[in-house]
Order: C-alpha cells, then sequence, then structure tokens
C-alpha cells in the first residue's frame, strides 16, 4: 500500500480538509462541498470522493457529541429513510455511469438557481416546510451524496425552513450526516469489493489517506465550533446559503472548462 501523490500534495491536502472542517463546524454543514470544490485540483476526482468519504463519518460524529442534546432524531428520521431507501442508490448509478460535465452542469445549475431564490425571497421570515418535503429533501440529497459528495444542500436548506434554533438545527444536521456518512461509506466499500464498474479508485491506500489526514479535519471542526457560538442564526443562515451558491458556481464553471478525464 502507497501513495504516488507527493509530500507538498498530500500538505496540500491536509490544508483542505483543515479548512473544510472548520466551515462544517461552524455553519452545520460545507464539509463535503468545500473539500470536494477544492480536492480535484489535488487529486483525481474520483479518488478525492474516496478520501473524502472516507473522513466524513467521523468528523460529523465528532461535531454531533458536542451538540447531540440539540438534535431532534424525529425530524431526521424521516430524511435518513428516504437518504438510504431512494437518493443513495441513484447517486451510486449516477457516479458509476453517468457523463461528469453534464452531471456537473445539472447539478451546478440546480444549486445556484434553487439557494440563490431562497437567499432572495426568504429575507428574515422563517418558513415551515410541510411534512411531505422531506421524501424530496432527503431524496436529492442521497443523489448528491452518492453521485458527487455534496448531499448536504438539500437538507439543510429544509432544516434552515423549519421554526427551530440555530443550535437544534445544526445538531440534527449533524445527526443526518452521521448517519448518511457512514452509510454511503459503507456501501462505497462494498461495490468497491465487487469491482462495480466506475469504482475502481474505493482502495485501501485512499481511504487510508483519508484516515491519515483526520488530526487536521479535527482541528479545523473543533476550531469552527469555536466560532460557532460566537455568530447569530441569521448570519448562519447567510453562510449556508453562501455556501450551496458557491458549490453551485465551482461545479458548473468546471464542467464547463475542464475536460473529463
Amino acid at each position: 500500500m502507497h501513495f504516488d501523490a507527493p509530500p507538498g500534495t498530500l500538505a496540500a491536502v491536509a490544508a483542505v480538509f483543515l479548512a473544510s472542517g472548520m466551515l462544517q463546524g461552524a455553519s452545520g454543514f460545507g464539509f463535503g462541498i468545500a473539500s470536494m470544490s477544492m480536492l480535484p485540483y489535488l487529486l483525481p476526482p474520483k479518488t478525492a470522493a474516496v478520501v473524502v468519504a472516507a473522513l466524513a463519518p467521523v468528523m460529523s460524529a465528532q461535531i454531533l457529541l458536542s451538540l447531540r442534546k440539540h438534535a431532534n432524531w424525529r425530524k431526521i428520521t424521516p430524511l435518513c429513510i428516504t437518504y438510504i431507501l431512494l437518493g443513495l442508490p441513484l447517486g451510486y448509478l449516477l457516479f458509476g455511469y453517468a457523463d461528469d460535465r453534464l452531471l456537473g452542469q445539472i447539478l451546478g445549475i440546480s444549486l445556484v438557481l434553487g439557494c440563490g431564490g431562497l437567499w432572495i425571497f426568504s429575507g428574515d421570515r422563517t418558513y415551515r416546510l410541510p411534512g411531505w418535503t422531506t421524501v424530496p429533501a432527503g431524496t436529492l440529497s442521497g443523489i448528491l451524496s452518492g453521485s458527487a459528495n455534496i448531499g448536504g444542500p438539500p437538507v439543510v436548506i429544509y432544516m434552515w425552513l423549519q421554526d427551530v434554533t440555530k443550535e437544534e438545527a445544526s445538531a440534527s444536521l449533524q445527526a443526518y450526516f452521521t448517519v448518511a456518512n457512514v452509510t454511503k461509506f459503507a456501501g462505497l466499500v462494498v461495490l468497491g469489493i465487487k469491482g462495480a464498474p466506475g469504482y475502481e479508485q474505493v482502495t485501501a491506500s485512499n481511504c487510508l489517506l483519508g484516515f491519515i489526514c483526520w488530526p487536521a479535519v479535527a482541528v479545523g471542526c473543533w476550531l469552527g465550533l469555536k466560532l460557532f457560538h460566537r455568530i447569530d442564526a441569521a448570519k448562519l443562515r447567510k453562510i449556508a446559503y453562501a455556501l450551496v451558491i458557491l458549490s453551485g458556481l465551482v461545479m458548473l464553471v468546471k464542467s464547463i472548462v475542464v475536460k473529463t478525464a
């Protein structure tokens, strides 16, 4: 088992995870979209996806331990069920078979328009979405997670459009992400072992690279949690929307400009 990347690249990967962990701790989400927006410039895209997937379960569990008393499991259970049963299997199919450029364009446009509209029209009002919206939110989260490792935005938007405190929203999101990330990584491992088409990068060395970078993520999450307690709910909401829009723009530009390998 060995790594082909030079030490400088490994240091840059650790720096990306440090920054992504800070975003996750401070805003309640952002690890996946931040890391997947930067890592493909350092590693092959599918390698980056595997490394992030290996790190994500422990990262979200770490933050959940700090906020667990505020988690609302009643709200996130339907999201987890639809994520696992409906969205994630479709995301796995897209990851293995879909054209990367077309998928990137569709996801980028959806993220920018959807979250941009929420930012423009929501203001400081609190919306309550009907219960049935957990199905599309969880399903879309699973599709985005399985295909591009950015499953957070649909659930983040859903949670922020509930009548909850920032502590309850962030803690519930971490509970959801912990379940989702464990399920996602377990599925990747199974598909990699079986040799499914498109999953050749699910190797022990790539997973180990993620585990090696864990200290950088741990420090980033700790710093982000310190910042979390200093930010009010309105600013936190704007950070979340800005991260989603940034992710969509980066994905859209990359899918148009960068040639598929």
